[in-house]
Order: C-alpha cells, then structure tokens, then sequence
C-alpha cells in the first residue's frame, strides 16, 4: 500500500526526444498503484463506518451527559455514605458526652458530701 510520503518521494525518469518528459510506462504504472491504494482506502473507510456508524454531536452530548450523571450518582452516594458515617460517629461522642457529664455529677455529689461529713466532724 502507498504512503504519502511514497507518492512525494516518487521521482520519475525523464526521456529525452523531440520534447523532455517523463517515461509514460512508469507514470502509468505508479498511477495505478495510486488508484489500487486509494481503493483498497476507500474499502476499509467503508467497512469502518458499517462497523460503527459515526457520533454525531447530539450522540456525544448525550453519551457525556450520562456519564456526568453517572459520576454525579456516584459522588452523591459516596457523600451519603460519609455523612451517614459522620452521623454515627457525632451520635456516638454525644452519648460519650452525656456519659461524662453524668460521671462529673455523681463525682461532684460524692465529692459535696465526703466535704459535708468532714465538715460536720469538725
């Protein structure tokens, strides 16, 4: 199959007569290598496209839209996920909270009446 760099490249023998020119046998022939290489491009671009018919712009806006929602879903559920667990874990300090709020009044009130029963011995 031919290149473009093959058809720049390509450089033809000239002939000398009654007019400078080049040698009508290899044009014809490289021509015809051209056309055999432009078909066979034309035949795969041809398959391609039956293949996988081509994205339209409306096709990628809609293709990028679901996937934008999908990562929105994603993100949202993940955030869902970590505020639950947060919760859980605020509900968890505000029980420990309590409990030691309630420890700091008994040891508050013991602590009130092992003063008053010294006191009373004095």
């Amino acid at each position: 199959m031919l290149g473009a760099d093959d058809v720049r490249a390509r450089k033809f023998t000239t002939v000398r007569g009654f007019k400078e020119g080049y040698n009508m046998a290899e044009v014809d022939l490289f021509l015809e290598q051209v056309a055999v290489t432009l078909t066979e491009a034309a035949a795969e671009l041809a398959a391609l496209r039956e293949e996988q018919p081509p994205a339209t712009a409306a096709r990628l806006l809609e293709l990028a839209e679901q996937t934008a929602q999908g990562h929105i879903a994603q993100a949202q559920a993940e955030a869902d996920a970590r505020i639950g667990s947060l919760q859980h874990q605020v509900e968890a300090l505000n029980a420990r909270i309590a409990e030691l709020q309630q420890i700091e009044r008994e040891y508050r009130l013991r602590l009130k009446d092992f003063i008053s029963s010294h006191l009373d011995e004095l």
